[in-house]
C-alpha cells in the first residue's frame, strides 16, 4: 500500500470514476454516482477540529502555549499544529464547491480523495474534451487541494491530461494563472472561481504553442537553461537531458514535431514517466500537481520565446 494515499479501516480514501489510477488503488464508483455518494465511497465524510494545546511543567502548573493542534473527528489522528488564525477548509467546503458546476456546468466529478492520512484532500472535476488539433484531444479537469498541516495553500487550479499518452499537463500552473488561498485568509468560493474563470487562457496559450518553432538548437539551449545553464556540457552528458532529445525527435507520444507543443510534450512525458519522482507512487501524485518541475520551467521559457 502506498503511504502516500490516505487510509481508514483499510479503506484507501479515495474514489474514481472511469479511468483506473496508475497506482490501482481507491474506489471505483458508477458513472452515475452523486457528489455525495462518491464521498462516501471514499470515506471522505470527516471533518478537522481544532483543540489549544496544554503543556503540564512538573510542579503541576498548566500552560497554554499560542498554538492550535488540527484533528480530524472520525479518528482523532493528528494532522498538525497551528497558529490560532490558521483558517481551515474543510473537506466538505472543498466538495460543495463542484456542486453547482455539476448541477449547471456539467462538470462531472472524476477522483476525491485525500494525502498522507488527511494531511492533505484534493478533488478533480472533469470540464470538458478539446481537441486541439486533429487526432491530439485535451480531458481538461478542475482541480482543488488543501492542506492541514500547511504544506499547501489551497489552490485551485486548470490542468489537462493528453489522451494519447496521458501526460499531465499542467498548462496553468504558473502563479498568475492558478488561484491560490493561504490559510492565514478566509477561503471564499465565489471569488476563487471569479479568478479562475478571469486566468483559464490555456487553450489559446496551447495554440501558441502549436505555432511555435523549436529546432534542435532552441531545444538544447531551453533545456540547458531549466536544468543548470551554469555547466551546459554536464547537462548535454546527462540522461535526463538525453531521454527528453530522445522524445523530442520522435521517440515519445509527440504528434507535432519541431514545435513548442511538441517540445513541451517531449519534457512532460519524461517528468511524468521516466523522471526521478515518477519512479514512486508516493511522490507521483505530489510532483505533478503541487511541485514546480522541468515542464513548468520549459512552459515558462517556451512562452518568453513567443
Amino acid at each position: 500500500m502506498s503511504a502516500e494515499l490516505s487510509s481508514f479501516d483499510d479503506v484507501i480514501e479515495l474514489a474514481f470514476k472511469r479511468n483506473v489510477p496508475w497506482h490501482g488503488m481507491g474506489q471505483e464508483v458508477k458513472e452515475d454516482m452523486s457528489l455525495d455518494e462518491m464521498i462516501h465511497a471514499a470515506h471522505m465524510e470527516w471533518a478537522v477540529e481544532r483543540q489549544r494545546i496544554l503543556q503540564s511543567l512538573p510542579n503541576g502548573r498548566v500552560l497554554k502555549p499560542e498554538m492550535d493542534i488540527l484533528y480530524r473527528n472520525d479518528n482523532f489522528l493528528p494532522l498538525s499544529v497551528v497558529s490560532p488564525d490558521y483558517k481551515i477548509v474543510q473537506p466538505a467546503e472543498i466538495f460543495n464547491f463542484y456542486r453547482s458546476l455539476i448541477e449547471d456546468a456539467g462538470y462531472s466529478m472524476d477522483v476525491i480523495g485525500a494525502l498522507r492520512q488527511g494531511k492533505k484532500i484534493w478533488a478533480l472535476a472533469k470540464t470538458a474534451t478539446v481537441e486541439i488539433q486533429q487526432n491530439d484531444k485535451l480531458d481538461c479537469y478542475l482541480l482543488l487541494a488543501t492542506s492541514y498541516d500547511g504544506s499547501i495553500a489551497t489552490t485551485a487550479k486548470f490542468t489537462t491530461v493528453r489522451v494519447v499518452c496521458e501526460n499531465t499537463l499542467n498548462m496553468s500552473l504558473r502563479e498568475s494563472s492558478s488561484v491560490r488561498v493561504r490559510h492565514s485568509t478566509t477561503f471564499k468560493p465565489e471569488v476563487v472561481m471569479d479568478k479562475l474563470i478571469a486566468q483559464n487562457e490555456w487553450i489559446e496559450q496551447t495554440k501558441t504553442l502549436i505555432d511555435l518553432r523549436v529546432s534542435q538548437q532552441l531545444a538544447q539551449d531551453i533545456l540547458i537553461e531549466c536544468i543548470n545553464k551554469k555547466d551546459p556540457d554536464k547537462v548535454r552528458e546527462s540522461k535526463q537531458f538525453q531521454k527528453i532529445m530522445e522524445l523530442f525527435n520522435g521517440g515519445g507520444t509527440m504528434i507535432q514535431p519541431n514545435s513548442g507543443w511538441g517540445f513541451l510534450n517531449a519534457v512532460t512525458e519524461y517528468c511524468d514517466w521516466y523522471g526521478r519522482e515518477s519512479k514512486s507512487n508516493d511522490t507521483r501524485l505530489d510532483a505533478i500537481w503541487f511541485k514546480e518541475s522541468l515542464k513548468e520551467k520549459a512552459y515558462n521559457v517556451l512562452t518568453g520565446e513567443v
